[in-house]
């Protein structure tokens, strides 16, 4: 018997909020960061900016950060792309010095609810 188990992201939301102090997260740094990675042109055109790109390239890491490392905290996360600290994430500033505050991010914690089950032979 084999089973699969799916999970419909559609009624999975999660959320990430920042302020962001434009004197230091410039145009000019969200295009250094969008440019770190191969596709950046895909990414500007996508998300009609480097600036959008750049939020969405950071608001991914920690979504990831966070999946992967269960009932962290806000500041544990943050502490995790600075480089001061011992860390730092490849490709990103810390959030210090890109002028980005983390007000609250939910925890990527999926309920057996959302989840759907399929047995076959």
């Amino acid at each position: 018997m084999r089973c699969t188990i799916k999970l419909d992201e559609s009624r999975l939301e999660l959320k990430a909020v920042f302020n962001i102090d434009r004197d230091k997260f410039t145009d000019k740094l969200a295009e250094e960061i969008n440019h770190f990675w191969g596709g950046a042109e895909f990414r500007e055109d996508s998300a009609g900016s480097h600036f959008n790109a750049a939020l969405k390239l950071i608001g991914s890491k920690c979504f990831e950060e966070i999946a992967f490392n269960n009932f962290k905290s806000k500041s544990w996360l943050v502490d995790q792309f600075d480089w001061s600290k011992g860390n730092g994430v490849e490709g990103f500033p810390s959030f210090q010095e890109a002028g980005l505050e983390l007000v609250e991010i939910d925890t990527w914690f999926i309920d057996d609810d959302l989840l759907d089950i399929e047995f076959s032979e």
